[in-house]
């Protein structure tokens, strides 16, 4: 916590230290967002670049396929039962596969 304190926010140790955990929590929460503003305008660029040299077959990509952060929409869950019954259509398909 005090690396982070000093560290990462760059407060000053007699800042730090006469923070209340209130305080401390609402700079590191500030501190999050600001870099989680940065990754998405970063992974906007890249999905950018990507769409702007994709071949006229490929699909359009969406900032989330490029990067998951945290806040975007939860990923696809796949259970076991699914992997399986997967491998099993792919084991027919090629039985040299497995």
């Amino acid at each position: 916590m005090e690396a982070f304190g000093i560290g990462d926010l760059g407060l000053k140790p007699k800042v730090f230290w006469a923070l209340t955990w209130r305080e401390y929590r609402l700079r590191a929460d500030g501190f999050h967002r600001r870099e989680i503003r940065r990754w998405r305008h970063t992974r906007w660029l890249g999905t950018v670049l990507l769409n702007v040299h994709r071949g006229p077959d490929d699909p359009v990509q969406t900032p989330e396929d490029v990067l998951y952060l945290p806040g975007d929409p939860p990923l696809l869950v796949i259970t076991a039962e699914e992997i399986d019954t997967e491998l099993a259509r792919v084991a027919a398909l090629d039985p040299d596969w497995l």
